[in-house]
């Protein structure tokens, strides 16, 4: 591009509007973080000195901010700065010397806390972002891509170190790296590269891995990351589930006897407390359970035991409060007998997403097509499930553009799973546990994500509660 183009390479890399150049720090208050920032750009017009991008979706450790001071440019080059990351979350990568001189290696990164979300994109630099680094005689190169030595680990990646073997250029120096996620969002970390003396060069196709210093510490909440959950606040507790508009303004949900239930808010601020709640009849119907709302918020799916004492999937049209045309899906075809115990719509509307299980076997996932309130197939059992017979996955719940699957699980501890897929064509990714929503107990589960991605609300206990309830978590607005 020219000057007067907005080119892409000191971009975030996350939404394609982003107007913002990055050569700033931003942070926030009250919580407190550190995002990468810049001045506003405009194609055909460039950069407006007197303009300024509030933050990007980049966050970075919150010391970088407090050592830089609003310098972009000393976030990514610390060394240079005078500054160490030794005060907080970096890379520690050291590239072999053999006879003073660089070896030429390959680096490996180990995952970054991304809150279960996976990588689409990832850039190094010194001074922006980019996929180079320089240093001296030195180049380095940032390598895209999953590491097909371990498929699920798509955060994963390399750094191809290129040193001028004519000069060798022994140096300690810093630079940055970043991540793009699978969510729009970003964690931009400092690199800190060291050198260590060796007697031979290793075979450079063997990747060294660099180490992640307090990975526990960096839970970059602004771009993945969950708040610590509280309570709902809803008039009548519940602990069955629940479903939001698309607005966010309402929520219907299942109180602690069962019955479905409304209840409004004026605003979707952090802040803004839900009203009073008002019963929705349910003729004939009982122990209401999971309810999910349709993209278009104009029918509702939920289980419910009817007057012969089975448990069935429901939809009804919803509107003001009210049920009607409430119609009972016909399952007979779900292969193994299998009984559907939760279920939510897919970007699809010929197919539903649901949570079964039989008498052998606790609950899985499984893809079904429907046609007219009838499953037509026996279901096809995501690949992201297991076949285990003591492992259960819950309450599917998509993000509304179908991307990020959310349920409840046992399989690597009691909690909420997230798994990530690149477009709806593709398959999840193997499901991590989002720690910040970690209950006490097995209550934990029945995860519903807000349309903005920004909010969830599940069932758990709180502290030394002993009782379930709502809970709500939110985190950083993302596109």
């Amino acid at each position: 591009g020219t000057d007067l183009e907005c080119t892409p390479n000191y971009y975030d890399g996350s939404t394609a509007a982003d107007p913002c150049l990055v050569d700033q720090l931003a942070t926030t208050q009250n919580p407190a973080y550190c995002y990468v920032g810049g001045r506003g750009c405009t194609d055909g017009v460039g950069v407006d000195p007197n303009s300024q991008c509030a933050k990007t979706n980049i966050c970075l450790p919150l010391t970088v901010c407090h050592d830089c001071a609003g310098d972009f440019k000393c976030a990514a080059n610390l060394d240079a700065y005078n500054h160490s990351p030794t005060a907080g979350p970096f890379f520690a990568c050291s590239v072999p010397a053999h006879d003073d001189r660089l070896c030429k290696t390959t680096l490996r990164l180990p995952r970054p806390p991304t809150g279960g979300y996976g990588c689409r994109d990832f850039q190094i630099g010194n001074d922006g972002f980019g996929m180079k680094l320089y240093k001296g005689a030195m180049e380095l190169d940032a390598i895209t891509g999953k590491d097909t030595s371990q498929p699920t680990t798509s955060c994963d990646a390399t750094i191809d170190v290129v040193p001028d073997l004519a000069t060798g250029d022994v140096v300690t120096f810093s630079g940055i790296a970043n991540y793009a996620l699978e969510n729009n969002g970003g964690i931009a970390i400092p690199i800190e590269f060291t050198v260590s003396p060796v007697d031979t060069c290793p075979d450079w196709m063997v990747p060294v891995p660099c180490v992640l210093s307090d990975n526990d510490a960096v839970q970059p909440q602004c771009a993945a990351g969950w708040s610590t959950p509280v309570r709902a606040g809803l008039a009548m507790d519940g602990s069955g589930g629940s479903t939001l508009t698309i607005d966010g303004k309402t929520m219907y949900y299942v109180t602690t006897a069962g019955l479905l239930a409304m209840t409004t808010r004026t605003s979707t601020s952090t802040t803004q407390m839900w009203g009073a709640s008002t019963p929705i009849p349910t003729p004939n119907l009982t122990a209401i359970h999971a309810p999910k709302l349709s993209p278009d918020n104009s029918h509702i799916l939920f289980v419910a035991i009817n007057t012969l004492g089975e448990s069935r999937l429901y939809e009804a049209m919803i509107g003001n409060g009210v049920l009607s045309e409430i119609m009972q899906f016909d399952d007979d075809d779900l292969a193994a007998g299998r009984t559907i115990e939760s279920a939510t719509y897919t970007p699809n509307s010929d197919t539903l997403l649901v949570a079964a299980s039989n008498t052998s076997s606790p609950s899985h996932l499984y893809l079904v097509k429907i046609v007219s309130h009838v499953i037509t197939n026996g279901g096809v059992q995501l690949g992201v499930s297991t076949n285990s017979t003591t492992v259960y996955e819950r309450s599917p719940s998509l993000s509304a553009n179908g991307l990020h699957l959310f349920f409840d699980s046992n399989r690597d501890g009691v909690g909420i799973y997230v798994s990530s897929r690149a477009s709806l064509t593709d398959d999840f990714v193997t499901a991590v546990l989002v720690k910040e929503l970690v209950g006490s107990d097995s209550s934990s589960g029945l995860p519903f994500v807000t349309r903005t991605s920004d909010e969830i609300y599940y069932n758990g206990k709180l502290g030394a509660s002993t009782a379930v309830t709502l809970l709500r978590a939110t985190r950083g607005v993302l596109p």
